[in-house]
């Protein structure tokens, strides 16, 4: 801690190159892209025996409590979760599953990966446009730019 309270910056170019990975966390949406972040963050995990957890936020609007029980957005989480678990088992690798409510995916992810003690997230994204330019969404820059451990994104062609 410095004099002012305040935590020592960390050091943004440490190199965790040939850091063991224990532990990689997934966050899933339910997209053609999460089968290829978890195909590979499990091949990643095979030779360390890492722990491997798929994620999925169902984002609550802003107008329903925090906790509000939206069963269609349950049942449906857990179909992508279930759904994540067959992807891992087809390559032979066993995953862990969790699913969370809150308002943004993004912080919900970067919060997770804090409290877990994650080394590794894959995260997977399809190729898409907005007002013509590539988009990369909400959650990924927050997590590219917040995560306290290294990021793998895993790009899918766009789906005609």
């Amino acid at each position: 801690m410095t004099q002012s309270g305040d935590k020592k910056p960390q050091k943004k170019n440490e190199s965790t190159v040939g850091k063991e990975v224990r532990k990689i966390l997934v966050p899933i949406k339910g997209q053609p892209s999460d089968d290829e972040a978890l195909r590979i963050a499990c091949e990643l995990a095979k030779k360390p025996k890492a722990e491997v957890h798929a994620f999925h936020v169902i984002e609550v609007d802003r107008r329903l409590p925090i906790d509000a029980v939206i069963e269609s957005e349950i049942e449906k989480a857990e179909q992508i979760l279930t759904h994540a678990e067959l992807v891992a088992s087809e390559v032979d690798y066993e995953i862990e599953t969790d699913l969370v409510q809150s308002r943004e995916a993004g912080p919900s992810i970067v919060d997770e990966a804090v409290e877990g003690g994650y080394d590794l997230i894959v995260m997977g994204m399809i190729y898409k446009k907005r007002f013509g330019m590539f988009h990369l969404g909400e959650a990924i820059p927050y997590v590219l730019e917040s995560a306290p451990c290294r990021v793998i994104l895993c790009r899918i062609t766009a789906i005609k």
